[in-house]
């Protein structure tokens, strides 16, 4: 009896320690599990990343036990938290929202130059990933707005001199410039240099023959991915006042001078020509018997003296 009673025990121990072993296995199976759901992924969300605008941070989890965990953003330059649990430190600034129960986003309002180049964190309890958003030509533009363009135009006798500087731009452009419907691209002039993490560019058009008739020019740049009208500048119709070429004027000279110097001859000729006349007369007087002045008959006169 004692036997049986001790295989018997051996067979619930056996049980008992198979029983527990299956749950205790079960608990660290779903750790495990619940470890790999915690993994998060951090993403960004806005391409292209445009300066002055919103740009969206994703924040990412498999769990959908992310109501019973913190969320918190920073950055990781000077680990300066943006915002946990939706509280953030510039509400101005930054806001979060939930996009659904796996996704979590950080809005970043006015995206500026103290936004870029920097490392950001999103935390899902004590489960993180981070991300780089640093400046370059394929993901980040800087559109000008009005004032940052300067605009001189002028066209004279048919002519068309522009100059445009664009202070702050990013990455560099490539612009079209029409003037009603011509293309004079070909005739800019370019040059750039570094404005901070940006471009500033100055266009350059001088005296391009453009004709009178009233027209529009246009100006038109692809920026990034996006195509932007910087100018848009109205002619209207003017006459030609254009001076002589330096050559027509000088043949013109040539034709004063001659008729000048022609003038001055043959009024010399007629002075001279009437000073003879009056000088002959008072020579060729003869005194007659009675005292008298008779002039003298002209060579072909037959009459005697």
């Amino acid at each position: 009896m004692l036997k049986y009673t001790f295989s018997e025990l051996l067979i619930f121990v056996k049980v008992f320690g198979s029983a527990n072993f299956f749950v205790l296995g079960g608990h660290i199976s779903n750790a495990g599990d619940m470890f790999r759901e915690n993994q998060v992924k951090l993403s960004l969300n806005s391409s292209p990343v445009i300066f002055g605008n919103i740009v969206e941070l994703a924040c990412t989890t498999e769990s959908n036990l992310t109501n019973e965990l913190q969320i918190t953003w920073t950055v990781k330059e000077n680990d300066a938290n943006l915002c946990v649990n939706g509280d953030c430190s510039n509400p101005k600034k930054y806001s979060v929202f939930q996009k659904d129960a796996y996704t979590y986003i950080l809005r970043i309002n006015n995206f500026s130059m103290n936004d870029v180049n920097k490392w950001y964190r999103c935390f899902v309890g004590n489960v993180s990933d981070e991300i780089p958003i640093y400046l370059d030509d394929q993901n980040f533009e800087y559109h000008p707005n009005e004032s940052e363009i300067t605009v001189n135009t002028e066209r004279k006798d048919g002519y068309l001199n522009v100059e445009i500087v664009i202070e702050q731009v990013f990455p560099y452009p490539v612009c079209t410039f029409k003037f009603d419907g011509l293309d004079v691209s070909s005739a800019v002039t370019t040059s750039n240099w570094h404005n901070g993490l940006f471009y500033s560019i100055e266009f350059v058009i001088k005296d391009y023959f453009v004709g009178y008739t009233s027209a529009t020019l246009n100006v038109s740049c692809k920026i990034g991915k996006n195509d932007i009208h910087v100018v848009s500048q109205d002619f209207h119709k003017s006459v030609n006042s254009e001076p002589m070429s330096d050559e027509a004027n000088s043949e013109i000279n040539l034709i004063v001078v001659a008729v000048i110097a022609n003038s001055l001859l043959i009024l010399t000729g007629v002075v001279l020509f009437m000073c003879a006349e009056s000088h002959c007369t008072k020579c060729c007087k003869r005194k007659t018997p009675d005292n008298r002045y008779h002039e003298f008959e002209n060579n072909y006169s037959t009459s005697p003296l």
